[in-house]
């Protein structure tokens, strides 16, 4: 095959991506608008706004459109620590659907770091509950753990504090996630599949990006087991329990991220 032939090719799956992406967006925005009239209850809009953005996420790195990809992981993010979804949670979405549409329509990949300005510029959950204590609004946070319960709980908490909270869910997405964001905290449980955070954690170290990341060790286990002696110094374990919350507001304290 010739290489015009392929070129041609890829350009036409490239344009048919786009066309279906603003498909899906166009089913999003007419979604969020009944919500925000009342028309539909907010907890059906969300259901069906998150199975929209969850296709267009998966598809954007193959064609060319990461921050697409990135964007609509964002957006995912934003929706799962928002603790009381309502009518502004909705408006808020909407942003983010603004962002990702204005990138399709201009057909140029604005690229990671001007992506990830864009993805710190939208709204996040705690903006209005948000301690005043907070160094600003411009500390990025990577929170890595399995989807569940315990995740929802502790990534609403987290946005509580004004966080722009970036949630993933295996070792090698937290990496190329945090390569792109420069978290100044990232937050790991103990197992994530096939890296432990302590490995996970040897690996930022290793980053010139994460280099300077706080890193913080989520655990059942006891912090004196001789396992956690391969964690690179400056690296703070948290054990889960009643306490659990009572330590992560001390840590954060601790390294100046509150007051």
């Amino acid at each position: 095959m010739a290489d015009a032939e392929l070129d041609m090719i890829l350009a036409d799956m490239r344009q048919e991506f786009i066309e279906s992406c603003e498909d899906r967006l166009d089913n999003v925005e007419e979604t969020l608008a009944l919500g925000i009239s009342g028309h539909r209850k907010i907890e059906d809009v969300i259901l069906d706004v998150k199975r929209n953005i969850h296709s267009v996420k998966g598809l954007g790195t193959s064609f060319g459109f990461s921050s697409v990809s990135l964007l609509a992981h964002a957006s995912e993010d934003y929706i799962e620590t928002s603790a009381d979804p309502r009518t502004e949670t909705l408006q808020d979405i909407q942003l983010y659907i603004d962002r990702i549409r204005e990138i399709l329509d201009s057909g140029i990949d604005p690229g990671d770091d001007k992506t990830a300005e864009i993805i710190h510029s939208l709204p996040l959950f705690g903006r209005e509950t948000a301690s005043k204590s907070l160094r600003g609004q411009d500390i990025r946070l990577l929170f890595l753990m399995p989807k569940g319960i315990q995740r929802k709980i502790i990534g609403r908490e987290l946005s509580s504090f004004g966080f722009k909270v970036v949630i993933a869910e295996t070792g090698i997405s937290a990496i190329d996630l945090a390569i792109t964001h420069k978290p100044d905290i990232i937050i790991s449980s103990m197992v994530v599949g096939r890296l432990s955070g302590i490995e996970l954690a040897n690996i930022f170290n290793s980053i010139e990006t994460t280099f300077h990341s706080r890193f913080l060790l989520v655990t059942a286990s006891d912090p004196s087991e001789q396992k956690f002696e391969a964690l690179p110094k400056g690296t703070t374990i948290l054990r889960k329990g009643m306490n659990f919350s009572k330590d992560l507001y001390q840590f954060l304290r601790d390294n100046s991220f509150i007051t």
